[in-house]
């Protein structure tokens, strides 16, 4: 009862603050435009009040501060802020990528067909596993690449996940654009603000992804934050998911300790609940979310946000490895995967990369070949 009456008070500290893709717009959008500018409060969208826990982001102002620099998505956050283990930092500026020599999709590889046909019948955490296992049976690294909702409409999304389908791709992981999106970087912040613009909202989005789920076989993951959901209706919102033929979900300001809130309807409905584990993680923390982990373990490789980065730590390395040893299930490296060479390289210590900012990026400047071309030069044959 005691705890019931708590998650209660949780949601409604959490409802009280931040503004949801669901109901942010008009001029709700241009005060937030100046928040971001100029703000005291940033990333109040964290659990605010919802309990302890390592990785806890609604505590602003005390882990962290936002830089007041007048252009949107250029608050960036400071080294000792955590995002559900993922350290929250500055973020440098998006590579180009170059040009390569176009590479078949994935209807030319019999096996991902196979993979594909069965998908009908499959979701959440088996269809993950399979696809994925089909993929590394070959003897492919994964490759998921992130894209913003509604960053050109709703119809420009749905053209999107057919090309990324059609790469070759393990996965699309797609962000739901947020007033207030802690863990990213600047490239991610502008997107979701002009899917925002564009009046794109958690419903709308589901109802497409519904209304398309015969026309995709390729897995699919939903990026958001925790207010949303809570005003969405957690149990509703699993609920939508499963219909819409949303496989996994990744919420990075709920914390290992609070992830309850979430669980026990995602497990209801058979919804993948995907941890991000960070660099500073002591090794029983990394354990521990890699044994809840399901579909696969994310592995935020930096110290900061989502972002290009033209160079890791050397203990990435030693980092990923260890999370291999342990984890149950593929670890993917994120955050800051911005080339198809560090795509590669990545892929040598853990099962594949999740590439954001430059996709957004490509895709926003109407680049789509070289999506395509980013692709097929990062994935890795016969490993």
């Amino acid at each position: 009862m005691k705890q019931r009456k708590i998650t209660e008070q949780t949601e409604q500290k959490v409802n009280k603050k931040g503004t949801s893709a669901s109901t942010m717009t008009g001029s709700a959008v241009k005060k937030m435009k100046k928040k971001l500018s100029n703000t005291g409060e940033g990333g109040g969208a964290g659990v605010s009040g919802a309990g302890g826990g390592e990785s806890e982001v609604g505590s602003v102002g005390v882990d962290r501060e936002v830089g007041a620099t007048g252009e949107v998505g250029k608050a960036y956050t400071a080294d000792t802020a955590d995002c559900a283990d993922g350290e929250i930092g500055a973020v440098g500026s998006i590579d180009e990528v170059g040009e390569v020599d176009e590479v078949g999709g994935i209807d030319e590889v019999g096996e991902v067909d196979e993979v594909g046909a069965v998908g009908e019948g499959l979701h959440g955490r088996e269809k993950i596993n399979t696809y994925f296992q089909a993929i590394q049976k070959r003897g492919e690294n994964l490759f998921v690449p992130y894209i913003v909702a509604g960053d050109g409409g709703l119809e420009r999304l749905a053209e999107q996940i057919t090309l990324l389908e059609q790469s070759g791709v393990a996965a699309i992981e797609i962000g739901m654009p947020f007033s207030d999106p802690v863990a990213d970087g600047p490239t991610i912040q502008k997107a979701g603000m002009r899917a925002l613009d564009a009046g794109i909202t958690l419903e709308k989005v589901l109802d497409m992804l519904e209304k398309t789920r015969a026309t995709r076989k390729v897995p699919i993951i939903l990026m958001t934050y925790v207010n949303p959901i809570f005003a969405y209706g957690v149990e509703t919102f699993a609920r939508r998911c499963k219909e819409a033929g949303v496989d996994g979900l990744i919420v990075p300001d709920v914390p290992m300790e609070e992830e309850t809130l979430l669980t026990g309807a995602l497990d209801k409905f058979d919804v993948a609940f995907i941890r991000l584990v960070a660099l500073t993680s002591t090794e029983e923390r990394m354990r521990q979310l890699a044994e809840r982990s399901e579909g696969f373990l994310y592995a935020v490789a930096v110290r900061g946000t989502t972002g290009a980065r033209a160079n890791y730590e050397d203990t990435v390395a030693s980092y990923l490895q260890k999370l291999k040893n342990l984890s149950p299930v593929p670890v993917l490296a994120g955050f800051g995967v911005s080339n198809a060479s560090q795509a590669k390289e990545l892929s040598q210590h853990c099962d594949g990369v999740i590439v954001g900012s430059t996709i957004v990026d490509l895709f926003h400047k109407g680049k789509d070949d070289q999506v395509r071309e980013l692709v097929a030069d990062s994935l890795v044959r016969g490993r």
